[in-house]
């Protein structure tokens, strides 16, 4: 589609979905998108309970499509690889063929400020990075790398549309494109999920990985011990929203977070604000990639922190065996990728907050570090030029480490040194 095709199809859908409100404002109904009407996709899929999304560029999928399509099993270890059944919402940001199989939504025409909020020096996105670098506790940039808080928006928004358009009561269910469906999710798993506002997988990353909590939640001490500390985070490669108005409260916050909220948050850090300098759980999570921006939500309502965010939401913590903190590092899934290895999860923990199964038996995230992951031996040659065709997502300029907010806050990671 050319230039002009894309904007004559953005007025038409921009007169379906209603009126556009001031662009410019962080907390305008575009963030929330109550005053919209829902996209086609959602209105295609409104009957079913459980709608996954994901969202990608065309560059990733051009990539896959050349070089995975016509292997023995067609796009192996990516969420194209099939859904057994369930609808598959991709969201993109750059023209985009059809997919079989899916039903596509083009973020520009949904959000039509986002070329403004990725380029404008003034948005919230890059005062932010100007102000605290492109440096955080998981990446060393350089020039020409990608900036994950400018990507993962793409994320971020895509979750918040979704929540906002699917039908109340309805499971909403985001996957990183390493991810697999391996089963259906018989009822009983599906109702544990709309019983739980947010589900997640909660781990410890970084310098605290070392911690002894093998076989959680199996074990009352290391479970209680996770939830009680401020050095879990989120893992969202698997990200479950029970669509209601606390989820698009939710949503809408973390939309917020990158398009100004994030900034105020890093002034006040560099300014000496005792909230950021004494909790770690805000300490280590004043940064734009997704991981972090939900993980200081997610905590911030756990702990019922009205100050940065609380709705009261009700949340699940998946089970997942043999991946951190529950196993090693590497371990893999099996002999055979689709080999079961779950143990059933001692009785006396199934309660509210963990689920009583283990949510890698149905949809399986491979993980960046595993072998078949997204930044894997298999996929890094192909996957290496990804940024080309989208400027707004290659870093010009890092910044100066030593000024960064990760080295104010002492959060670097060492392995980074260069």
């Amino acid at each position: 589609m050319n230039a002009w095709g894309v904007i004559v199809l953005g007025i038409f859908q921009l007169l379906w979905w209603g009126a556009v409100a001031d662009p410019s404002d962080p907390n305008d109904p575009w963030n929330s998108l109550v005053n919209l009407r829902r996209h086609p996709c959602f209105v295609r899929y409104e009957n079913h309970p459980v709608i996954l999304i994901t969202s990608f560029p065309y560059s990733w999928y051009n990539v896959v499509d050349t070089h995975l399509k016509d292997q023995p099993i067609p796009f192996e270890a990516t969420i194209l690889e099939g859904t057994l059944g369930y609808p598959l919402i991709v969201f993109h940001e750059d023209d985009m063929p059809e997919i079989p199989n899916t039903c596509l939504v083009d973020l520009r025409l949904v959000f039509p400020w986002l070329l403004d909020e990725l380029t404008n020096p003034q948005s919230g996105i890059n005062r932010y990075y100007n102000l605290s670098t492109f440096f955080d506790p998981c990446h060393y940039p350089k020039v020409g790398t990608t900036s994950v808080g400018h990507t993962l928006f793409m994320k971020v928004l895509a979750i918040n549309y979704a929540v906002h358009a699917a039908r109340e009561g309805s499971v909403v269910f985001w996957v990183d494109t390493d991810v697999t469906v391996r089963k259906v999710m018989p009822q009983p798993v599906v109702s544990w999920l709309m019983e739980h506002d947010i589900s997640y997988i909660p781990f410890y990353l970084d310098q605290f990985s070392e911690l002894n909590l093998n076989g959680w939640p199996s074990q009352r001490s290391s479970r209680e011990a996770l939830l009680e500390s401020d050095h879990w985070r989120l893992e969202t490669g698997l990200f479950a929203f029970t669509v209601n108005d606390r989820t698009k409260q939710f949503t809408a916050k973390a939309v917020s977070m990158y398009r100004g909220g994030m900034v105020e948050l890093a002034k006040a850090c560099f300014q000496g604000a005792s909230f950021c300098l004494q909790q770690d759980r805000v300490r280590y999570n004043v940064f734009l990639n997704d991981i972090f921006v939900f993980s200081l939500l997610v905590q911030s309502d756990f702990r019922e922190d009205d100050s940065i965010f609380h709705v009261g939401l009700k949340h699940g913590m998946f089970a997942m065996a043999l991946l951190p903190p529950w196993g090693p590092w590497d371990a893999v899934w099996g002999a055979n990728k689709y080999e079961s290895m779950f143990r059933p999860i001692d009785a006396a923990y199934k309660h509210d907050i963990v689920s009583f199964f283990h949510i890698g038996e149905y949809i399986f995230h491979f993980f960046g570090y595993h072998a078949r992951g997204a930044l894997s031996v298999q996929l890094g040659d192909l996957t290496k030029n990804i940024t080309n065709g989208n400027e707004w997502r290659k870093i010009r300029d890092p910044g100066d480490r030593t000024k960064s907010l990760s080295r104010f806050l002492n959060v670097d990671k060492v392995e980074h040194n260069p």
